[in-house]
């Protein structure tokens, strides 16, 4: 049985789904690179998207994952240096045991600001941070960056000095 020659219908479409795939990919690459640089500085969590209490093996996989997409040499987005440099930054201060405890417990007393000033419980749905922005990391924001009494802004401090 002889092999049908592949049409040129075939081939421009197959063509238009491989232009359409890179286009995809280089979307993914400046969608991360944005999240990266929109991501909160001094929440290195929220820089590689996790959540606090997350294994050291789990920190590192991110950010292969991560740098392995967003890396200079594998994009053209123009601010893929300055986001590479920053994720580089919050894996090296979340694999330090000292400074990702600081970090920890600056997230900690900032969930706890915001869950008193809320007057909310700790059990209460709104107090366990599930998905509205309470307690840090991936994303949703450690409250050092949010509405502070003079407790936090000692927080806020000391993140700066992180930073």
């Amino acid at each position: 049985m002889a092999q049908e020659k592949p049409k040129e219908e075939d081939i421009d479409e197959l063509a238009a789904l491989d232009a359409l795939e890179k286009e995809a990919s280089e979307f993914n690459k400046d969608a991360e690179i944005d999240r990266i640089l929109k991501a909160f500085r001094l929440d290195a969590y929220a820089v590689l998207n996790l959540q606090p209490g997350i294994p050291d093996t789990q920190i590192k996989l991110q950010y292969r994952k991560l740098s392995l997409l967003i890396h200079p040499d594998k994009t053209s987005n123009p601010s893929a240096p300055t986001a590479f440099d920053r994720l580089k930054k919050a894996q090296t201060e979340l694999m330090d045991p000292k400074t990702r405890t600081h970090l920890d417990e600056c997230i900690a007393d900032a969930r706890m600001l915001l869950i008193r000033e809320r007057k909310l419980t700790v059990d209460s749905a709104e107090g366990t941070g599930v998905g509205n922005g309470v307690g840090g990391g991936g994303g949703g924001g450690s409250g050092a960056n949010g509405k502070i009494d003079g407790e936090g802004k000692q927080k806020k401090k000391k993140l700066k000095v992180l930073g």
